[in-house]
């Protein structure tokens, strides 16, 4: 359906009640079968008298060719709506870019708000497990501190123990060192002073007294065998008879 002649903005409204209305003339007893209710850039609002309906008629206009053509009819609904409420629906059309899409948007939403349902579930999961992680963190370093403390303490007590243990062996060592120093000295008027000098040069060789008075015993026989026969040309004093020297004599005695 044409109508070709020269329009303006302000005529498109004529022109298309005109289209709509073809049967408004003499031969059809000036029928009107559509009211024109509102005209937007590419579309009028219309009302068919014979479908008792409000329609949305697509239209082009060419002004080259002073052409407005009808296309597409296409029912339509009129909502009884406040003033926020229309401003609610044209705000979604905005978001949508047109009325059609906004269950297919509502849809996408809903799903979208499920998955976010979904994520917040995930991260409260998970922040359970951090917590739970978190918690036992400071448990195992609570252990560890403890443990680093029982440390320190048993390094404390084998530090004191090997002081303790280092003093009774060189207590131990300057005793057994007088014990042999005593037996050398025991020796000193039985034997030439250069035997008794080397032996507290080496007194150190000598794992134990025994050893060492043994060595000497054995020096004594080599250099005065008459301590060891039957008539001695020599008797040590009384006070003297000390140490290994009267235990080895008296092994002697009848």
């Amino acid at each position: 359906m044409e109508l070709n002649f020269k329009v303006s903005d302000n005529q498109k409204f004529n022109a298309i009640w005109a289209l709509l209305n073809d049967k408004y003339n003499e031969e059809n007893g000036w029928l009107i079968t559509y009211a024109v209710q509102d005209i937007y850039d590419d579309y009028a609002l219309v009302f068919s008298y014979e479908n008792n309906r409000f329609e949305r008629v697509k239209y082009t206009k060419d002004n080259e060719k002073d052409l407005v053509e009808l296309g597409e009819i296409t029912p339509c609904y009129i909502l009884d709506l406040t003033e926020s409420e229309k401003a609610v629906v044209e705000r979604l059309r905005e978001i949508t870019g047109s009325y059609e899409l906004i269950e297919e948007k509502f849809t996408n939403g809903q799903e979208a708000v499920e998955k976010v349902g979904e994520l917040t579930n995930q991260i409260n999961e998970y922040s359970t497990k951090i917590t739970e992680y978190e918690e036992t963190v400071t448990t195992l370093n609570t252990e560890k501190e403890t443990a680093e403390n029982n440390f320190a303490k048993a390094s404390q007590t084998i530090s004191e123990l090997t002081d303790k243990i280092n003093s009774l062996e060189t207590y131990k060592a300057n005793v057994e060192k007088e014990k042999k120093q005593a037996i050398i000295a025991s020796y000193s008027d039985l034997l030439p002073n250069e035997i008794i000098d080397s032996y507290s040069a080496k007194i150190e060789e000598y794992s134990d007294d025994t050893a060492l008075d043994m060595a000497l015993a054995y020096e004594l026989k080599k250099n005065n065998m008459s301590v060891f026969t039957q008539t001695p040309s020599y008797l040590p004093k009384p006070e003297e008879n000390e140490g290994g020297l009267a235990e080895l004599l008296s092994k002697y005695k009848k």
